[in-house]
């Protein structure tokens, strides 16, 4: 019996043919991975929206003022209608403390990099690297 939205012979919850979780020892790999100048930046992409299902035009909408308050990052972080596919109503997610010590840490890369204003975004473009 196929439930609706799953594929046959596939994982619950992977309705795309040929999808399936990634193992831990994957995750770990990933995490291993990032490297060089946007190095907390990926990262805490990976780590955000693997725990908190944001899509990737949600999570690089998102501003300074939108995860932390006081220097302290929030315990929950909403995407604006706007900025949602759809654009339909906006959604809010509890961060999973994993999550809150991603975005701490690339909150400290862009102060860092001497970009500290609310309204700054929080994921600088540039280009990723995954090698020293």
């Amino acid at each position: 019996m196929v439930e609706a939205g799953r594929t046959k012979n596939y994982p619950r919850g992977c309705p795309m043919k040929g999808c399936r979780p990634l193992t831990q020892d994957e995750v770990k790999d990933i995490l291993e991975s990032f490297a060089g100048e946007y190095a907390a930046r990926d990262r805490c992409l990976f780590v955000l929206g693997t725990l908190s299902g944001f899509r990737i035009s949600e999570m690089l909408s998102l501003r300074v003022k939108d995860v932390s308050l006081d220097g302290r990052v929030l315990d929950q972080v909403t995407v604006q209608r706007r900025n949602m596919k759809g654009k339909q109503q906006g959604r809010t997610v509890s961060l999973h403390p994993r999550a809150q010590a991603a975005i701490r840490d690339q909150l400290q890369a862009l102060a860092a990099a001497g970009l500290t204003g609310r309204t700054c975004t929080c994921f600088i473009r540039g280009r990723a690297s995954t090698s020293p």
